[in-house]
């Protein structure tokens, strides 16, 4: 149980303080594997609005987070791959990195 305990502890701490991780997952960030979206909650969300959504790559998540996901919805939204689940500011560092494959919509 203590075992149990202790990986729960520290899969929370990893989720909980990602930016200690960022040396780790930036420059390695495969963009190529699947993920999902996990939008953010806003009082003006619409029942039909969705939750969850899966893509093929991640470098698709990123882009769709960053340049189709409304403002409130943008801020509390987690890409989540594999174990691995970073907050809407983890995502804009992935989508402005060098490293991003995908062409950016013109601001």
């Amino acid at each position: 149980m203590r075992q149990e305990e202790s990986a729960v502890s520290l899969t929370i701490q990893r989720f909980q303080y990602p930016d200690e991780l960022k040396e780790k997952y930036l420059p390695n960030f495969n963009y190529k594997r699947a993920a999902g979206i996990y939008s953010g909650k806003t009082t003006f969300r619409s029942a039909s609005a969705p939750r969850y959504r899966r893509f093929e790559t991640a470098a698709e998540a990123v882009q769709f987070a960053v340049e189709e996901l409304s403002g409130a919805t943008q801020r509390g939204c987690v890409l989540e791959m594999d174990e691995l689940r970073l907050n809407h500011t983890q995502i804009v560092e992935l989508y402005e990195s060098a490293a991003f494959p995908l062409a950016r919509r013109e601001r």
